[in-house]
């Protein structure tokens, strides 16, 4: 797993890659944890490059969606893989979270 941060304003963008499972659920939680300190209140996942996801991330990733809300932010992923968006639409994630084929686009959900 890799994730490479930037940030826009209020808006953090993490490009997730590789594999997030149990062997590295909890340093995923860790960074997106750190992600939310500071300015961002916001967050986006962009999934592009992601190839697995895994119950343990999907923890990870509802406890970042807690985080952004505590703090009156929103979260969104993007360019989201098929198999990966299945995970998410079972799981009841879609739910959730605002799931956008593009960063513009979800850039657009969480500005709005």
């Amino acid at each position: 797993m890799k994730v490479e941060t930037s940030r826009s304003g209020a808006i953090a963008i993490a490009q997730v890659a590789g594999r997030v499972d149990s062997s590295n659920a909890a340093a995923f939680d860790k960074e997106l944890a750190d992600i939310l300190i500071g300015d961002a209140v916001s967050l986006i996942l962009d999934f592009s490059d992601l190839v697995y996801l895994s119950s343990a991330g999907l923890r990870a990733i509802l406890l970042a969606v807690k985080r952004a809300r505590g703090l009156g932010g929103e979260m969104a992923v993007c360019s989201v893989p098929a198999h990966i968006l299945e995970v998410l639409e079972v799981s009841g994630f879609t739910r959730l979270i605002k799931v956008r084929p593009t960063l513009d686009e979800a850039r657009a959900a969480i500005s709005s």
